[in-house]
């Protein structure tokens, strides 16, 4: 059964370059001095890079605005390369990021103009970050300087009362050449993936790369991976358009693998925290249909909306409830493999899906909103759901959506 739509709420390398080798100490630059030139561009305040967007859709000013009360908020006009949400000691919602150019670590609340930046050692072509526990902890991922290998670098933040001079960071190399990574539920453990001749293998350890322990061997060299429950890592073949496309769950106790969907063209998927449920993109007869699959149930039910998984993000909330980045077209099945090669892409609506009671609402139309088109891709959610994050791909701005 197809679902109704409920209701649309809304119409529709510079200067102080750091040269990157295979130590920490080459690899990053501490202190002020290596950050100097990007201060004026990033600063550290939000006054000169944030674009504020009231329930009404109007740009506000910045001064005298409740920040939490707004609908749509940019956070940032530089590109990110990954954010998390985390509450503070006083219960407050918090948002760490990343900016990609130099490595450089800021927060922001999310009720509040203010930003503080929390690093400043610099660490270059970073484009891809894995948050762990707390927020003090992640992957950075980055390739090399000779553009030849992938690097993994985890990182902890150093507190302000128990740093050494200048030094924000400490962390160490993981395992090079990384194809993919994922983290557990308790972000405790990682699991990530490395070539082995023409296949590959899977290693469970502890963030820093330490406690390796080998759980997965197969003759396929691309997958993509989500921890989706304590004992459970689901393994999706790396999707085209034309080519059938498995998921496979892998218990980390027995190391078995069982096949939960098989033989589907463009097949990605979003695998829920329970590990009863995945919401799966497919190519259906030229078109990229989003449907979900009841594990227990075996039925499938196939929603009235063309997206990808890589947009959408299961609340934690509630079990029946997704948030989705929808295109304002439909995306034909070739358009899977240009977009994965950033060759085209979608203006998306923010969605919320309610796969229980049959309804889809549009919570937010940028290109209405702030006249900007989106093409959303990392969505995170505050912890207790209050608001969205996501990454807009054409320009990997950061920005905030409030739920509630």
């Amino acid at each position: 059964m197809g679902l109704l739509i409920l209701a649309f709420s809304i119409s529709k390398n510079s200067e102080g370059e750091v040269t990157v080798q295979d130590s920490f100490r080459d690899l990053v630059s501490f202190g002020d001095s290596a950050s100097r030139d990007f201060t004026n561009r990033f600063g550290d305040t939000l006054n000169t890079d944030t674009d504020f967007i009231g329930p009404d859709g109007t740009p506000n000013t910045q001064d005298d605005i409740n920040v939490g009360a707004l609908l749509l908020r940019k956070i940032t006009t530089f590109p990110v390369a990954g954010a998390t949400a985390q509450k503070d000691e006083n219960e407050k919602t918090i948002v760490k990021f990343i900016a990609r150019e130099n490595g450089h670590i800021f927060e922001v609340p999310t009720d509040s103009n203010s930003r503080e930046r929390i690093s400043n050692t610099t660490i270059l072509r970073i484009w891809d970050t894995l948050w762990l526990s707390g927020g003090r902890e992640f992957v950075a991922r980055f390739i090399d300087e000779d553009e030849t290998a992938v690097e993994s670098f985890y990182a902890e933040i150093i507190p302000e009362e128990e740093r050494d001079n200048d030094n924000t960071l400490s962390g160490s190399f993981l395992q090079k050449n990384i194809e993919e990574i994922a983290c557990s539920k308790d972000r405790n453990k990682i699991f990530y993936i490395v070539p082995n001749g023409d296949g590959s293998i899977g290693i469970i350890s502890n963030p820093d790369g330490s406690s390796k322990v080998q759980v997965f061997d197969s003759p396929i060299s691309e997958w993509v991976a989500q921890w989706a429950e304590e004992d459970t890592i689901a393994l999706t073949t790396k999707a085209s358009s034309d080519v059938p496309g498995h998921l496979y769950f892998l218990d980390v106790e027995t190391e078995r693998l069982n096949n939960i969907l098989a033989n589907i063209n463009g097949l990605t998927t979003l695998v829920n925290s329970s590990a009863n449920k995945v919401l799966f993109t497919h190519n259906d007869t030229g078109k990229l249909l989003l449907s979900v699959f009841d594990i227990k149930k075996n039925k499938v039910t196939d929603l009235p909306l063309w997206a990808l998984t890589e947009k959408c993000i299961w609340s934690e909330k509630n079990s029946s409830i997704i948030y989705c980045g929808v295109s304002s077209f439909i995306p034909r099945g070739d358009d899977l493999d240009a977009w994965y090669k950033g060759l085209t892409s979608f203006s998306d609506s923010v969605w919320m899906i309610d796969i229980e009671t049959q309804t889809a609402t549009v919570l937010v139309d940028p290109t209405e909103k702030a006249g900007e088109e989106f093409d959303l891709i990392k969505p995170v959610l505050s912890p207790d759901e209050e608001y969205l994050l996501f990454i807009n791909k054409r320009d990997s701005t950061l920005w905030q959506l409030k739920l509630k």
